[in-house]
């Protein structure tokens, strides 16, 4: 019998950090290995510079919304869903997580992608039902990869995994 050992690495939302992925190790019961990427400028990181660059292609969005004036910032976060008002009206908050969550959207929206090798290895990407990335942008992600790809879709908008429990990191993997 060969045993395979399998790595899951996550990587936060724009704005979010790797405490989403907190309870996932507990939920794959050892069969992968939950390794969540904490970016500068989160939790524990908070204090490191917050410039971060993908190597993903960019996804249908509305106007760029980084360089904007704090009151027109806001006005670009609220539709996501994904910043609790509460946050968005505490000014104190808001000076603490601005830099980040405007250098996230910096990287978002002017990340140009690079075509490189597929990788060898699975890829599975996860979307939402109501979502604001179309099904097909998710499901582009089968050219990164030789390996087998799956996209799966769950309930919820663009921040599903706030309301998915359990149910992500139990997918079929």
């Amino acid at each position: 019998m060969i045993l395979t050992f399998r790595n899951l690495f996550c990587f936060p939302y724009a704005g979010g950090s790797a405490v989403v992925y907190h309870q996932w190790a507990n939920w794959m019961s050892g069969r992968i290995e939950v390794t969540p990427a904490q970016l500068p400028g989160r939790s524990n990181r908070i204090r490191e510079a917050a410039s971060i660059a993908s190597t993903r292609s960019r996804a249908r969005s509305p106007a760029p919304i980084h360089h904007l004036a704090d009151s027109g910032f806001i006005a670009g976060l609220r539709p996501l869903h994904g910043t609790p008002e509460t946050i968005l009206r505490e000014p104190d908050l808001l000076e603490l997580m601005f830099p980040t969550f405007r250098a996230d959207f910096a990287a978002i929206e002017t990340c140009l992608y690079r075509q490189e090798p597929p990788l060898e290895c699975p890829i599975t990407a996860f979307g939402g039902l109501a979502g604001r990335i179309p099904h097909q942008d998710l499901d582009a992600w089968w050219m990164r990869t030789h390996g087998p790809f799956t996209l799966q879709i769950f309930p919820g908008g663009h921040f599903f995994l706030h309301g998915a429990g359990s149910s992500v990191p139990r997918a079929d993997l």
